[in-house]
């Protein structure tokens, strides 16, 4: 079974148990996530099974979107409401004005340290591995990119701010909760996490979980599954005859009619009927354009 379900994680659950139950439900082996939701947040899992799991990578690296809730005046060791309260300082008055100002300074290009209760690896490790042994050790800064960013609700007596977030693959929305409180003075650490979307995956096409998985929830899950090609929607399209489709499964290059796709792409290769077959890259080899396939998504 080959195909994408987007599944509405819900909290104090793992990313791995999420798969574990669509594996259950549908009775398939193979499966995998794109996006790591930690057990705090909630929302948007994308989950792939069968040969959709190799191209997961690529569902990773899109634009996401999440609504979070940051609580001021706290400081917590993981940045989030799961760990351990680490300061606490008074609120300052935030005015709406002074609400978008920061905000604003937190939006385009910027570098970001992720928490070191992360599942970074360093030196081989991870980052949240070594925290837990109570290591001292600094996590390295990173670009990322805010595209947008939102308040869309405050309420000053409970000191907790909901922003909505638009940003790249690799931002840590609690190290943004985190700098917000810090930029304001007070502190601050995120208590609650919805991921709304990545790139074409939507809650509105999401599949809710429950612990139970009764049996019934088998139709709903087939019904709401996509083809492993709606990840790959920004990549050329090439069709292969039967002649080539049997070099491609071998592993081996076949050459393109001149200007059938530009050197130096990535693209996906469909068979005559249509089928997906794998990802290949263009490359130029004595003048003529060779097509290698990278990655099979088709069984031989």
């Amino acid at each position: 079974m080959d195909g994408l379900v987007v599944a509405d994680k819900p909290g104090g659950k793992t990313s791995c148990w999420a798969v574990s139950q669509v594996k259950r439900i549908l009775a398939e082996n193979k499966a995998g996530h794109a996006g790591t939701l930690d057990p705090l947040a909630t929302g948007v899992l994308v989950i792939g099974l069968g040969f959709a799991t190799r191209i997961l990578k690529y569902i990773e690296s899109f634009d996401k979107e999440y609504t979070g809730v940051i609580r001021l005046g706290l400081t917590t060791d993981t940045d989030d409401a799961e760990g351990r309260i680490t300061g606490e300082s008074p609120v300052p008055e935030v005015t709406r004005e002074k609400w978008d100002a920061v905000l604003r300074s937190f939006t385009g290009r910027l570098m970001q340290t992720p928490p070191r209760y992360s599942a970074i690896k360093m030196s081989g490790e991870r980052a949240y591995d070594r925290a837990r042994r109570g290591e001292v050790f600094e996590m390295k800064s990173r670009e990322i990119t805010i595209h947008a960013l939102e308040l869309t609700r405050w309420d000053a007596a409970a000191c907790q701010a909901e922003v909505k977030v638009r940003c790249s693959k690799g931002t840590y929305i609690r190290s943004l909760a985190r700098d917000i409180g810090g930029v304001l003075g007070c502190g601050g650490h995120l208590i609650s996490l919805r991921r709304d979307r990545i790139g074409p995956f939507s809650l509105g096409k999401a599949v809710r979980l429950s612990g139970s998985a009764p049996v019934a929830e088998r139709g709903e899950v087939l019904a709401a599954m996509m083809p492993l090609e709606s990840a790959l929607t920004g990549l050329d399209c090439l069709f292969a005859d039967a002649g080539k489709e049997g070099a491609l499964v071998r592993g081996q290059a076949v050459l393109l009619e001149e200007g059938q796709a530009a050197a130096g792409r990535e693209v996906l290769v469909k068979t005559a009927d249509g089928a997906p077959l794998c990802l290949g890259r263009v490359d130029l080899e004595g003048g003529k354009s060779v097509l290698r396939p990278v990655r099979m998504l088709k069984g031989a």
